[in-house]
């Protein structure tokens, strides 16, 4: 029996000698990281190659972030974490390293992609302060540049001074990229833009055309231009927003759509129709957020066309074009989930593997010198498997709850969304009315003899009407339908109530007192039902 023991046990030496020789070569992790920046994809053709059951914590963190970086070189998004999130955990630990910074930097990425700005912003800070203690001036602007362009619309004022460190800490590095400068610079002033610090952002958008002008380079060149058209409109100079962006289009080394779509803005902006229609008649968008573009603007040139009917029909179908386009994100993401479950299971199976891959084969050769102990020996295998099924239910469990819970949470989103976007249209068109009747206003008081004159013509009446349909869910229809009585001078009070102006500037359309717009408002009640009502006919307008 100890002669059977022994040669049993010499078997069982050569087949582990034998399956370390099997191995593939190793490659050295940190020489593809060196190199990664300059050949992306030799890269990623060397990495194909590698085990990676083989790796160890560490280089398996350094294989997972070469790949996402020679990936985000080759111009691919970094919208999967599957790979990635292991080289987080790992350098989250160890977050003295030096590949700490870029690590954090490419998650940062991630999170914005998937619109967690919370953890997007705590990674590019994290990537930051690491990249300055290692004197990575490179990360460290790219993770600046990316935190101002998170807080340009929240929080301008820490935008325009994270924008203004991308740019210092660029111009540290001893070899620049003048087309990094450029568009650093005018990231620079489109943040300076949002803080309203108007004369700094056209500073620094006129620097990054003269650089671009130096370098002669046609892209650069239509980019900066295109970005002061957006201050000129930010700015109300309808005028030179129109010929910068008309630049812009003309210094277009191949034509494009984003440009092209601003050049019909700014025509709608100086109401010139015509032009904005034929520019509008050659946009071909390929994607779904183009279609919709195109089509919001066809809404918007209908109703300064006065054509109603198209009006709404281009407002139905940019609905539709956007419903559309939030259930292709869902569906895209639930894939996505569904893919992270497999792709665990697939590791953890791996792994699983791996690590009892020289035990099994020791129970193996064991198993064939004590045939008693087959029995045993599958009898726990079968209770392990079921163990790992049982898991692998509660995890998939756990997951479509959590995915229910982003749905639910994401379809809530989409819905406040529209109503904040129902408001910002409404508050623009109130602001304009507003301001036509303080400008009717003060042309009366420089008159020599001041006469009180209708402020709003019978077509305002219509475009309001036509708005207000569109935008506020067929407010007007609604009324209409649900106090067939009112007349046509009842249903304009009421358009001017929803847009919620103020009772004065009521009385001054109307021509008449503040006191007699209260008393006419009183008397309405009787008309929708509210007599006798606390309820004030303001507020049944504004929340009907």
């Amino acid at each position: 029996m100890r002669r059977i023991f022994n040669k049993s046990l010499l078997f069982v030496v050569v087949l582990l000698s034998a399956y370390s020789c099997s191995k593939a070569p190793t490659v050295n992790m940190d020489t593809m990281l060196d190199i990664v920046d300059a050949y992306p994809d030799s890269v990623l053709y060397t990495l194909q190659n590698v085990s990676v059951n083989d790796l160890d914590d560490e280089d398996f963190a350094k294989y997972a972030l070469s790949i996402t970086w020679a990936l985000d070189k080759s111009g691919n998004d970094v919208g999967n974490d599957s790979l990635l999130r292991h080289a987080y955990i790992y350098y989250n630990v160890h977050d003295k390293d030096k590949y700490h910074a870029r690590c954090m930097y490419y998650m940062g990425k991630y999170y914005t992609l998937v619109d967690s700005i919370e953890q997007a912003e705590q990674c590019f800070n994290l990537s930051a302060e690491s990249a300055e203690k290692q004197k990575d001036y490179k990360t460290e602007s790219f993770s600046y540049e990316k935190l101002s362009r998170l807080m340009a619309d929240h929080a301008p004022h820490k935008a325009e001074q994270y924008a203004v460190r991308a740019f210092d800490c660029y111009n540290k590095l001893d070899c620049r990229d003048s087309v990094n400068l450029v568009y650093l610079l005018l990231n620079a002033g489109y943040c300076s833009m949002q803080n309203n610090h108007r004369m700094q952002a056209k500073d620094k958008m006129q620097e990054a055309l003269h650089l671009s002008t130096v370098i002669n380079d046609s892209t650069l060149i239509s980019s900066s231009y295109q970005d002061l058209s957006v201050l000129y409109n930010f700015c109300g100079q309808r005028d030179s927003c129109l010929c910068t962006i008309r630049k812009a289009c003309d210094y277009q080394s191949q034509p494009n759509i984003s440009c092209r779509q601003a050049l019909v803005d700014a025509l709608l902006s100086n109401n010139l129709i015509d032009e904005a229609e034929d520019e509008l008649s050659k946009l071909n968008p390929t994607n779904d957020i183009g279609r919709y573009s195109k089509l919001y603007k066809q809404h918007i040139l209908s109703i300064k066309k006065k054509d109603e009917a198209k009006a709404v029909l281009f407002a139905d179908s940019a609905y539709l074009c956007l419903e559309k386009m939030y259930s292709k994100e869902l569906d895209a993401k639930s894939e996505y989930y569904q893919n992270v479950i497999h792709e665990t299971q697939k590791k953890a199976d791996a792994q699983r593997l791996a690590k009892n891959r020289g035990l099994i084969i020791l129970l193996e050769v064991i198993a064939i010198v004590f045939l008693l102990y087959v029995y045993n020996t599958h009898k726990r295998q079968t209770d392990l498997k079921l163990k790992n099924e049982e898991e692998k239910n509660r995890m998939r469990l756990a997951h479509e709850q959590e995915l229910h819970k982003k749905e639910t949470e994401y379809l809530n989103a989409i819905h406040e969304k529209e109503i904040s976007n129902r408001d910002i249209q409404i508050g623009v068109m109130r602001d304009f009315l507003l301001k036509k009747i303080s400008i009717a206003q003060k042309i009366e008081q420089i008159k020599e003899t001041p006469e009180c004159r209708k402020i709003l013509q019978e077509d305002d009446w219509e475009e309001l009407e036509v708005f207000l349909n569109s935008v506020d869910n067929m407010f007007v229809s609604r009324i209409k339908e649900r106090f067939p009585l009112l007349t046509d001078k009842d249903v304009q009070l009421f358009m001017l109530l929803r847009l919620q102006i103020p009772t004065n500037r009521i009385a001054s359309i109307y021509c008449i007192s503040e006191k007699a717009v209260k008393q006419k408002l009183y008397l309405y009640k009787e008309k929708v039902g509210l007599e006798g009502e606390k309820t004030s006919l303001r507020a049944f307008v504004e929340t009907f």
